[in-house]
């Protein structure tokens, strides 16, 4: 009876080992008995169902590819003979990096999906701002670039000497106005603004100092006149009405301009053409 019984549970055991033996996935009969086997491919951004290590001939795969990837080719694949599947797709999206000093929309976009580049304050877009994902997983356009904008550089003024805005750069476009303190004024007169161009220069006359409002007006020698010419009567400074003469230092020149000007209210002269000395 107990051999009977032991023989029993013997062969239930066997049974229910050889039914786990054939539910593990690594254990798969091959029906064909051909011995050829396929590895389980590797799909960027993809995965494979039903995902085994191996698979036997004839054997079907199917590809996925995660979000936001699409397939390119053949959704489904066949192990062959051979031991290698047939044609097997690709999973395509554009990763796009950020261009320093700028950004990208989206970072990975989809096949045909527009993508747009952008710039920082302060920098200019270089290439195509907006391009498309193609097919290839490139951009239909080369990646573009941000370049610095031009810029000027705060001017270095004299003593209680303000600007408005207060920036260690200005845009281009930029207007600055300078001031001083109550009971004095700018000297020159006129260099109260100044404006950032293109070429990264301040357009205008840069302030020298603030002069006490009582301070009587003068003229110095203009920083525009030609090292050749001098004036008459020769001095350093000028009272506002004195009326100077301009001449060639050397004889054998010709003047060129205006031969005479005044010294203006505003601490300048009525010359509008600086004068000049030919040969």
């Amino acid at each position: 009876m107990c051999s009977w019984t032991t023989y029993t549970i013997t062969k239930l055991l066997l049974i229910a080992m050889l039914m786990s033996w054939c539910q593990n996935t690594n254990a798969r009969t091959d029906p064909l008995r051909s011995g050829q086997i396929c590895r389980r491919p590797y799909i960027r951004k993809g995965r494979v169902e039903p995902s085994f290590p191996a698979y036997f001939q004839h054997e079907m795969i199917v590809i996925h590819c995660a979000h936001p990837y699409i397939k390119i080719g053949p959704g489904v694949a066949i192990c062959q003979w051979s031991g290698i599947f047939t044609n097997l797709p690709d999973c395509v999206a554009c990763v796009t990096p950020r261009p320093p000093n700028g950004s990208v929309r989206p970072r990975v976009a989809r096949v045909y999906q527009d993508v747009e580049f952008r710039c920082g304050k302060g920098y200019t877009l270089e290439g195509e701002a907006h391009q498309f994902c193609k097919r290839d997983g490139t951009l239909s356009g080369s990646p573009p670039t941000c370049n610095r904008d031009p810029s000027c550089v705060k001017p270095v003024l004299g003593s209680n000497l303000k600007a408005i805005p207060q920036k260690d750069e200005y845009a281009v476009g930029d207007k600055i106005i300078y001031y001083c303190p109550p009971h004095q004024n700018i000297y020159p007169a006129n260099a109260t603004v100044s404006v950032c161009g293109k070429d990264s220069e301040l357009s205008g006359i840069i302030p020298e100092k603030c002069v006490n409002a009582t301070d009587p007006i003068v003229c110095t020698r203009p920083s525009t006149l030609s090292a050749r010419v001098s004036l008459r009567p020769h001095r350093d400074r000028y009272a506002a009405g004195t009326e100077v003469k301009f001449f060639c230092k050397d004889t054998r020149q010709r003047l060129r301009g205006e031969k005479a000007s005044i010294c203006k209210a505003d601490g300048t002269f009525s010359f509008v053409r600086s004068p000049t000395c030919l040969d």
